[in-house]
């Protein structure tokens, strides 16, 4: 076997279907037991935690093959050593150390990886490192002196520990906001006199103004994202713009629910679709239903089609360094020891759904709600109250500045759309 472990996606698939596969590099000989897991994770998780998780545990065997270790003995102790190393690892892609979070995950990974080698045979279970910890045969001296523990629920105390904080949360001030939206896009009643795209503006308000993931807007593996569909039959009275109406989005888990969305955003969003997407869509056979579709000034293989969240992403951080919203940061050059500064925006698009949380906060506790969390759970889409209060509540507590300036600059102003 060779020194690395690298994962490789069989084909576009179906949920249901497997379709990462470990190899070890450069033989390409399929590394059966790690496969096989991450084929029966297929069964019941999306392509997205198949991959988190074939990644996680591409990145342990590699290690085991660095340090010489017979991953089927592996003990607590390798484990440990695992953490420390992810712990001084750099990221490839960001070239920044590793959050506490992605180490966690990775650890928790392998320990359900060796969880279900017991239970399938390939691990050694419990009972046989308690029988080789009390052999005094001398074979068994190594295995004695440094497999101590199996790799199993009793070890999860080794998994650093991290926990949300308000610097986790990076929300917009309405002042961020607005500029931030002026660079991604002009508003509708400028968009005729400069004909620039609203698309991506579009997208913002959808999360900073209803508190969608990205991922519910512009679709991914595991979610289809908004349909043109849906708004060919909403209903809504345009001459309310502030008024709410619903609209049913697939959100996280393959669950759908129902959220409110000024009525001035889907007037926004029909307008979208009945111009600029219909020029972009308009010499496609049969275009795609997704709402968020790549301009008509695309390449031909890409015009009309469905954008992805990455791309998004990367026209999102072109919008918060031209607004100035930026942090400088030492990332680790590539393939050097050595350190530089660069300007990095400062906001992900994650942020204007957190944006909208404590701006929604800061309106209801305004209107005398004493009760603000359940709407903003409710609209978000979590499982539990307790995620919500504990995402925003120390943030809020610190940050009655963002309040008093949400009340200075009404909502209406932040949304640039007109008073009458």
């Amino acid at each position: 076997m060779g020194q690395e472990l690298r994962v490789h996606q069989v084909s576009k698939h179906k949920k249901s279907e497997p379709g990462f596969l470990l190899f070890s590099w450069p033989s390409m000989q399929l590394h059966e037991d790690a496969s096989r897991w991450i084929a029966r994770l297929a069964r019941t998780n999306s392509q997205r935690h198949q991959r988190n998780m074939a990644y996680a545990i591409a990145y342990w065997h590699t290690y085991c093959l660095t340090a010489g270790i017979d991953y089927r003995r592996a003990c607590a102790d390798d484990l440990s050593d695992f953490g420390d190393a992810l712990a001084e690892a750099v990221s490839e892609k960001t070239g920044r150390p590793l959050s506490a979070g992605t180490i966690s995950k990775r650890m928790e990974a392998v320990i359900a990886y060796y969880i279900a080698g017991e239970d399938h045979g390939w691990y050694l279970t419990a009972l046989d490192f308690a029988h080789a910890l009390a052999t005094n045969s001398k074979s068994d001296t190594a295995f004695q002196t440094t497999h101590a523990q199996p790799i199993n629920d009793s070890v999860r105390h080794l998994i650093p520990r991290y926990e949300r904080s308000e610097t986790d949360i990076r929300p917009l001030s309405p002042e961020a906001l607005v500029s931030l939206l002026e660079h991604l896009g002009p508003s509708e009643e400028e968009s005729g006199k400069c004909g620039h795209f609203q698309r991506d503006r579009i997208v913002a308000e959808w999360m900073a103004y209803v508190g969608l993931r990205l991922s519910e807007i512009v679709g991914d593996e595991d979610n289809q994202g908004l349909s043109v569909h849906q708004f060919s039959t909403l209903n809504f009275d345009p001459n309310h713009l502030f008024d709410h109406s619903i609209v049913r989005v697939l959100g996280k888990g393959a669950k759908y629910r129902n959220v409110a969305v000024p009525n001035w955003l889907i007037l926004r969003t029909k307008n979208y679709i009945a111009t600029e997407r219909a020029s972009a869509v308009a010499h496609i056979k049969h275009p795609t239903s997704k709402l968020i579709v790549a301009h008509r000034t695309a390449g031909n293989s890409t015009r009309g089609k469905p954008i992805t969240g990455r791309w998004y992403e990367h026209l999102f951080a072109k919008a918060c360094l031209e607004a100035k919203l930026i942090a400088i940061e030492e990332i680790h050059a590539a393939n050097s020891n050595q350190k530089r500064r660069v300007e990095m925006a400062r906001h992900s698009p994650h942020d204007l759904r957190h944006t909208y949380a404590v701006m929604t906060y800061f309106a209801e506790r305004e209107l005398g709600n004493l009760e603000p969390w359940k709407p903003i759970q409710a609209q978000l889409g979590h499982r539990y109250l307790r995620t919500t209060i504990e995402t925003y509540l120390s943030y809020v507590s610190v940050m009655n500045e963002w309040g008093r300036d949400l009340r200075r600059m009404s909502v209406r102003e932040l949304a640039g759309v007109p008073l009458a």
